[in-house]
């Protein structure tokens, strides 16, 4: 499920997939996904652990 929340919100939104990390206040489709979490408190609630999942997801053949 988060993988596709991510994908939308890139391919609809166009949205980045991930942002500069050096900067507090940047979006990124990890960036929303992370806080969505947060508020739903549900985990994963870390950017770097939403981004790991999407990183190492299962990708289609």
């Amino acid at each position: 499920m988060i993988c596709s929340v991510i994908e939308d919100l890139i391919v609809i939104h166009g949205l980045r997939l991930t942002h500069n990390e050096a900067l507090e206040k940047d979006i990124s489709a990890c960036a929303i996904v992370a806080d969505a979490m947060v508020r739903l408190r549900m985990r994963p609630q870390s950017y770097s652990m939403i981004k790991y999942i999407w990183f190492n997801r299962d990708k289609p053949d």
